[in-house]
């Protein structure tokens, strides 16, 4: 069950970083200005960035980077908490990784569903 919590725990990880990554670039496109574009390729995709993504997307992006931020320090504190039982000892450690695995991977499925609205 080992292999099966660090596998969790690393997607978690990754998928709420590539959740901030994701919402970061939304909120630099935009937050890049007219005055911006150094030259026709920037000021083409300014036009286009302007047009595609709505100012939804931009508040969504602003909650998506919070909600990535704390997903992060979820799965790093219940990695801490695992180190814990293990030293600890406790007979209900199985049932608390089981639990901790189903947490880490709901987890990394929000924030990829997120990403994925993020980037469409």
């Amino acid at each position: 069950m080992a292999q099966d919590f660090d596998t969790a725990e690393e997607r978690a990880r990754l998928a709420a970083a590539d959740l901030m990554v994701a919402a970061n670039d939304v909120i630099g496109r935009h937050t890049v200005g007219w005055k911006d574009a150094g030259d026709e390729v920037a000021a083409a995709q300014l036009s286009r960035w302007t047009r595609y993504l709505p100012s939804r997307k931009l508040d969504d992006a602003r909650e998506f980077l919070e909600f990535g931020s704390r997903a992060g320090s979820e799965a790093r504190s219940i990695a801490a908490a695992r180190g814990a039982v293990a030293v600890g000892g406790s007979g209900d450690a199985g049932s608390a990784e089981a639990k901790s695995i189903v947490r880490l991977e709901v987890l990394a499925t929000e924030c990829e569903r997120r990403a994925v609205y993020l980037r469409s």
